[in-house]
């Protein structure tokens, strides 16, 4: 059996919290679409760079990339992310 450690960064300032959330849940879209970062790239009309970004909460994207994500990955608009069943 492995184990899985999630070391966490420490985010100083809200709008950084909120860049990596949106980032795990850009990343969760794309993995669920069974997508590699470059053909989602070519599908948003992107860099796969830019993706890696973003999915890193390194960059800020708005609704337009995240709609665009969902709508590449067939996923509804409002996808609040995956769903976690204990």
């Amino acid at each position: 059996m492995r184990t899985l450690f999630v070391v966490m960064p420490v985010f100083n300032e809200p709008a950084t919290l909120a860049m990596a959330t949106l980032g795990r849940r850009l990343r969760a879209a794309r993995e669920i679409a069974d997508l590699t970062q470059a053909e989602l790239a070519r599908r948003i009309g992107r860099a796969q760079a830019t993706v890696a970004r973003a999915e890193a909460g390194k960059i800020k994207v708005g609704a337009d990339y995240a709609h665009a994500v969902l709508k590449a990955c067939k996923l509804p608009r409002d996808w609040k992310g995956p769903t976690v069943v204990m």
